[in-house]
């Protein structure tokens, strides 16, 4: 008990013991989810130019932001871009970076809990459980997912110097700052106001005839305002909002109520855990599955909020769960409905919760010991999963098994096989996701994908042309089709297809660069030159948009937009076969 209530010896404890755990999120591998053109090889994030870090906190232009991933998130950019000038691709050290916030923000949560419960063993287990818990391996070893561990730790500061700021008000201001870095790690840092109201309403229960207590909320509000401005501005920008999966209230409120009754189950028993799922559909609410889902959530919330004045700890946790999860509960629609890194800040409710439950002195230490083996049995389970994500076909392998009705892991599966030389593997994996689903579209999009990198162009274009007629939504199928009618010298057809494409996806900026290439082979220098302007306004860094303006400009006349383009593909690609052997032909000028 002594060991820990003293937090000088408790935090080292949970500190070693998270480590011990995670140690298998220290490897040199990297998944193909996000991973390759988000951090591995971003042509602004692994850039030696400091100059590059002015434009991830300044430069809101659509090509930069495309590049960054569709998002404002300069606090996680730069994180990134330290990490490649540290450590260049030692994917090793960059997961061991991301496992330094984690252990940072552990440690924290520890300090957040004593607060709630008091020195011992109840802040202890509340850390424990949450540190341990493997549905936060998304979030600590995909490399994509950087901000989520990130922005935990800098929130969790920002909370720590809230608690303390009725002794030195300043530290409300630099708690505020805290707040807004933590949204521009990740967005979802924007409830930290409404977990610190929670928190000083339900557990402090102040005097709100006060004004120095509504005053202490000025600079969260002034901060929140910059952070949701800036986030929904860029959103229309980019694009990033998805078509909404429910109409109304109602609709919204059967299909969150499925997702949170998932998340809670995932809590409890994280047994099944993936990088994707199969996403419910809106249901009537007399629906069984829709009732029990919305009586089980409502029913906690509701035994947690009548237990306010005997254990109002409980009541917080319960709403630090729905407030961590209110951002991604499609009240603007996003383009993943469920995830398990969405359950990073609302597992932290949930483990003080569970430790804040009065229990008589009889069962304290029986209660103790069910919890240090539910903290066991879950470390076992997260370096378990851990290696699910050293390498993409173990991801996709681990989603097929998860959920083989997602076609999704099967996509992935193959791809993966096919990227690491197993093409016989691929085109079986493909085969079996179609005899088990059906001829869906991506799953014809995919077929079609392999059989155009085999060369079976008649047979490529067959099942890419049913993908994209079935589904417009499939660019990736649209823009394959360009090619492979492309590579059959079918020109006028293959420009048909290429202008519906860029019309239906006008920030995809392949469509372009695949549609100049048609446009240069067409002997159409204008055309083709504005098709490949309108990728590199998407992408600057895009190597084919930029082959193709340089062919443009060379049936142009214009020698110097050539060489440009051209010597900026080899500062991108250096061993770009084509270039390198077109670019000392040109004449000097």
């Amino acid at each position: 008990m002594t060991l820990l209530s003293d937090i000088r010896r408790a935090l080292p404890l949970l500190l070693v013991v998270t480590a011990l755990v995670w140690l298998g999120a220290v490897h040199p591998g990297w998944v193909d989810y996000d991973t390759p053109w988000l951090v591995r090889h971003n042509v602004l994030l692994s850039s030696p130019d400091p100059g590059v870090l002015a434009r991830v906190w300044t430069d809101l232009s659509l090509g930069t932001r495309m590049t960054l991933g569709a998002e404002y998130l300069p606090v996680r950019d730069t994180t990134v871009w330290l990490d490649h000038q540290l450590f260049g691709l030692d994917m090793r050290l960059h997961h061991l970076h991301s496992l330094a916030w984690y252990l940072v923000a552990c440690g924290l949560v520890l300090v957040v809990a004593r607060d709630l419960l008091g020195p011992g063993p109840r802040s202890f287990l509340a850390a424990l459980l949450f540190a341990v818990h493997p549905v936060h391996v998304e979030s600590v070893v995909w490399l994509a997912s950087r901000k989520d561990v990130v922005s935990l730790a800098l929130l969790l500061l920002a909370m720590v110097l809230w608690r303390r700021g009725r002794e030195r008000p300043w530290l409300f201001l630099l708690s505020a700052l805290l707040g807004l870095l933590a949204h521009w790690a990740k967005n979802t840092a924007i409830v930290l106001p409404g977990m610190l109201g929670a928190w000083s309403l339900l557990v402090d229960r102040p005097d709100l005839r006060r004004p120095a207590w509504w005053l202490q909320w000025l600079p969260y509000a002034l901060t929140t305002a910059i952070g949701l401005g800036m986030s929904l501005s860029l959103g229309d920008t980019v694009s990033m909002y998805a078509a909404p999966r429910a109409h109304g209230p109602v609709e919204l409120l059967a299909l969150m109520g499925q997702v949170w009754a998932h998340y809670l189950g995932t809590l409890v028993a994280p047994l099944s855990l993936s990088v994707a799922y199969v996403e419910p559909v809106v249901r009537p609410l007399s629906d069984p599955a829709v009732f029990s889902s919305l009586a089980l959530v409502g029913g906690l919330l509701a035994v947690s909020l009548a237990l306010w004045r005997r254990a109002p700890v409980i009541t917080l946790g319960a709403a630090w769960f729905a407030l961590g999860l209110l951002p991604v509960s499609q009240l603007i629609p996003l383009q993943n409905l469920m995830a398990d890194r969405y359950l990073l800040i609302p597992s932290l409710g949930m483990a003080v919760a569970l430790c804040a439950v009065p229990l008589p002195a009889a069962f304290r230490i029986p209660a103790g010991v069910a919890a240090g083996l539910a903290s066991l049995l879950l470390g076992v389970a997260t370096v378990r999963y851990l290696p699910v994500f050293a390498s993409s076909e173990a991801l996709w392998r681990r989603v097929v098994e998860v959920e083989p009705g997602l076609e999704r892991g099967w996509i992935g599966l193959s791809g993966a096989l096919q990227e690491a030389g197993r093409p016989d593997e691929a085109a079986a994996v493909s085969a079996e996701a179609q005899a088990r689903l059906g001829p869906r579209p991506g799953l014809l999009a995919n077929q079609g994908w392999l059989r155009l990198e085999a060369g079976d162009l008649v047979s490529a274009e067959a099942s890419l042309r049913r993908a994209w007629e079935a589904d417009p939504s499939q660019r990736k199928a649209g823009n394959n089709l360009v090619a492979t009618l492309h590579r059959q010298g079918r020109l006028d057809e293959a420009l048909a297809v290429a202008e519906a494409l860029t019309r239906t996806h006008p920030l995809y900026a392949e469509g372009w660069a695949t549609r100049a290439a048609v446009h240069v082979d067409r002997q159409e220098p204008g055309p083709a030159r504005d098709a490949a302007l309108h990728a590199l306004e998407v992408d600057p860094a895009n190597v084919a948009a930029l082959v193709n303006l340089g062919s443009a400009a060379v049936l142009a006349g214009d020698v110097a937009t050539a060489r440009a383009a051209w010597e900026r593909v080899l500062l991108l690609q250096p061993d770009h076969a084509y270039v390198r052997a077109t670019l000392p032909k040109l004449p000097p000028g």
